[in-house]
């Protein structure tokens, strides 16, 4: 059964979970991203703009600055828009980011019905 991935990283977090993203592409899924970043910058962001151009009918990336460590998540229309848009029967969220954000952006996906939810674990400090 085809599966719709959808990647939320915050900061260092897009290194666990970018080797994931690549094989997910290689064996055709289809992948989103949602990258935060309260400070504008994004590391991979040149490798991401690679695969973007190469599996671009796979490959959805938004790169978000409406995080930030003090208030939490300050929207979540693109969350919102990518659920509304899915048309692959099944939805995977995969969050990589630092405890608090994790914690702050699995609420909003249980808030919005999402279920299948995991949480990758950060073995470095950001």
């Amino acid at each position: 059964m085809e599966t719709h991935y959808i990647f939320l990283a915050y900061h260092v977090g897009i290194a666990s979970v970018f080797p994931l993203i690549k094989e997910k592409l290689a064996n055709h899924a289809q992948v989103s991203l949602l990258y935060y970043s309260s400070n504008h910058l994004y590391d991979f962001q040149k490798e991401l703009g690679i695969l973007q151009y190469h599996f671009n009918s796979q490959l959805y990336i938004s790169y978000e600055s409406d995080y930030t460590e003090h208030k939490g998540l300050l929207k979540n229309d693109n969350i919102e828009a990518i659920i509304n848009a899915n048309t692959i029967p099944n939805m995977c969220f995969i969050i990589s980011g630092n405890q608090l954000f994790s914690e702050r952006i699995k609420n909003v996906l249980l808030f919005l019905g999402a279920n299948n939810i995991i949480v990758q674990e950060q073995y470095f400090v950001a």
